[in-house]
């Protein structure tokens, strides 16, 4: 079965390289949804798009990543999809955040078979 990986961020080349990574390097285990903020990433949430795992910017525009971590948490219907941050952050409070809420944390940049790593290591848990 397939991996469903929603990926939130708005840098348009780092969306890309996951997609192409995960999907071009591992053609028969990942699909790759984006979403470039936190409106779309609701939108397609809301329209059925079932993600086993979510990887998620902190730094976007609008809504911060914290902001659609609390909203995607009260939610019954998301709030156990496992998330991964992934910043360019990489002070304390950046890197502390993810243990606190429990949740993975990578720093950009990465590389693709790290974060194919990470992926199985959170679904692993779930």
């Amino acid at each position: 079965m397939r991996t469903v990986v929603l990926v939130v961020d708005d840098n348009p080349d780092m969306v890309g390289v996951i997609k192409h990574g995960l999907e071009y390097l591992h053609p028969n285990e990942f699909d790759v949804v984006c979403a470039n903020d936190g409106e779309k990433c609701f939108e397609l949430l809301n329209k059925s798009c079932k993600p086993d795992i979510i990887l998620l910017d902190i730094m976007l525009p609008g809504m911060n990543g914290w902001d659609i971590y609390d909203k995607l948490k009260r939610n019954d219907l998301w709030r156990n999809i496992p998330i991964i941050f992934i910043s360019g952050r990489n002070d304390k409070v950046a890197r502390t955040a993810g243990d606190v809420l429990r949740e993975e944390y990578i720093e950009k940049p990465f590389a693709i078979t790290n974060l194919k790593e990470r992926i199985e290591k959170v679904l692993e848990q779930k």
